[in-house]
């Protein structure tokens, strides 16, 4: 898998969408991503602070079975 792009709806916000970080905006975050042509397992980790200041994290494993 290939991270091509991430975003989170904010028409304000100035960063760039080719990073592999940024912040979500009233809790959405978008990222895109593309099956390179490998098989295997892809992770993707997002990490939050709450307002009370407790951090939260949580990964998605994404499963490619490649082409046949």
């Amino acid at each position: 898998m290939e991270l091509l792009a991430l975003g989170n709806a904010d028409i304000k916000d100035n960063d760039p969408y080719y990073d592999n970080k940024h912040k979500a905006w009233e809790g959405r975050a978008l990222a895109v991503v593309r099956n390179n042509g490998n098989t295997g397992t892809a992770t993707v980790k997002v990490k939050a602070r709450t307002a009370s200041g407790v951090d939260i994290s949580n990964e998605i494993r994404i499963d490619s079975a490649g082409e046949k």
